[in-house]
């Protein structure tokens, strides 16, 4: 009888297992085999502590020498600088993809690059895909918009994915918008969206408790 009943609370934990497997592979099936996106992202590595790009590292290289060497590059549209609450950044649209644009900062108090942000738009990728690309998330942020909510997953070496919708719940298949690289310090000045961010959970609702009070 105990030997039975082991036996079964085994297979009933290998099938749960399976499932979840099933959700996240099925989520990253429905978007196609290794999409443009993906493969885009992929070019990004975190080499000795720092995140790199078309050989561009943050914390390391100059905000001018970026600069000069994205203008060489045919793949992007027209550049831009830009100046937000005094940090310079370099804003461009690529050729192939116009739905997407990036977004490169300058460090608040050097010259050297601080943040890669890059806006994919709804032509996405899932929550799955993101956890494959760079593993589990560690924090939730949530805001509060005026219609529903903005949801910024944190993983592990400074990295954020938004996901937007009208409700806080995250599923395999919530599609992210959005996509920040960044420099432990940028991620330490970036704007925090709850007063207290929230565990990673799993594929949940993080719905703050204070806005069912309302």
């Amino acid at each position: 009888m105990m030997r039975w009943l082991i036996t079964v609370i085994v297979l009933v934990a290998m099938c749960a297992g399976m499932i979840g497997g099933v959700q996240i592979v099925g989520a990253r099936a429905s978007l196609g085999q290794e999409n443009a996106t993906i493969a885009m992202l992929r070019e990004s590595q975190y080499i000795d502590g720092h995140w790199c790009w078309c050989g561009l590292c943050l914390g390391q290289t100059p905000f001018d020498e970026a600069v000069k060497r994205l203008h060489d590059k045919a793949v992007f549209g027209d550049l831009f600088n830009i100046q937000d609450q005094g940090i310079l950044s370099l804003v461009w649209e690529w050729r192939e993809q116009p739905y997407w644009y990036d977004v490169l900062a300058r460090a608040r108090d050097d010259d050297r690059l601080a943040r890669h942000h890059f806006n994919i738009g709804d032509r996405s990728i899932t929550m799955a895909d993101a956890i494959f690309l760079f593993g589990t998330p560690t924090l939730v942020f949530v805001q509060v918009m005026d219609l529903g909510f903005a949801v910024e997953v944190c993983f592990e070496r400074d990295v954020c994915a938004l996901i937007a919708g009208w409700e806080a719940s995250l599923t395999p298949r919530s599609v992210v918008t959005e996509i920040d690289f960044m420099t432990a310090e940028a991620r330490q000045a970036q704007k925090v969206y709850t007063a207290k961010p929230s565990d990673w959970r799993g594929f949940t609702n993080y719905t703050p408790a204070w806005w069912f009070s309302e």
